[in-house]
């Protein structure tokens, strides 16, 4: 199985649902507006935004995950229209809905191969939006990645499974990428899936520019989901931008 296939099995995991993340998302939405998760994993986000009375779809190029959060979601009343697909090609998979709020977390949009596609996403976001309507997007905070030269994210450890999940930067400065270098460690060690993936190098002031170009005109940058501060020293950034 590939490492993302065998990833989805403990995704919940590496990666639990996060209390502060999905207060931050539906906190200015109401009961019954629609909302659209790109690069949803294994659907924890999705499913309970849905169980908080929203209509939502979930998109992840993964169909191992796909596959998992349609199994997560089989039993619950709302249901969540999970599809496996490219991101940049939602215009097309979602045809004519409309959003009241569209995001996109976990350090996934710098998966895209460069700055040209991440705008056009954004733009086919823009238009996506009902009036009013908002984009969230949390990565990883390039600017500190680059100024200070890390290499490395603190290991993810749980002892319930057990697991840890390694993760390591390699800097490709003449590409503006990094190399995503991880290593899933199972059962004690006994089984070890490695991974690489280039990664895009997007800071700040060229998020900003992007959605600003987009349309975007109310955008605010957080250091954290609980509305820190971003500085050069905050290990996210976080970004509401509003149509």
């Amino acid at each position: 199985m590939s490492f993302y296939g065998e990833l989805s099995k403990v995704y919940e995991y590496v990666f639990p649902l996060n209390k502060n993340t999905l207060r931050f998302i539906s906190e200015d939405l109401e009961e019954g507006n629609r909302i659209l998760d790109l690069a949803c994993g294994s659907g924890d986000y999705s499913i309970a935004l849905s169980k908080m009375g929203f209509t939502v779809d979930g998109i992840d190029l993964e169909k191992n995950m796909i596959e998992k959060a349609i199994c997560k979601n089989i039993n619950e009343e709302n249901k969540v229209d999970f599809v496996s697909g490219d991101m940049t090609k939602i215009k097309e998979i979602f045809k004519e809905n409309k959003y009241n709020s569209i995001f996109c977390v976990g350090n996934s949009i710098v998966h895209l191969e460069d700055k040209d596609k991440i705008s056009r996403l954004i733009k086919d976001i823009y238009s996506m939006l009902e009036n009013h309507g908002e984009l969230i997007i949390q990565i990883v905070n390039y600017d500190r990645i680059v100024k200070f030269g890390v290499t490395e994210l603190p290991t993810i450890q749980n002892s319930e499974v057990p697991l840890e999940f390694i993760r390591h930067y390699m800097h490709r400065p003449e590409n503006n990428k990094v190399d995503f270098n991880t290593k899933l460690v199972l059962k004690g060690g006994k089984e070890i899936y490695e991974n690489s993936v280039p990664l895009l190098i997007l800071k700040s002031e060229d998020l900003l520019s992007m959605l600003s170009d987009a349309g975007f005109t109310d955008i605010q940058l957080y250091g954290s989901f609980l509305k820190e501060e971003f500085t050069i020293n905050s290990f996210a950034l976080v970004v509401r931008a509003k149509k």
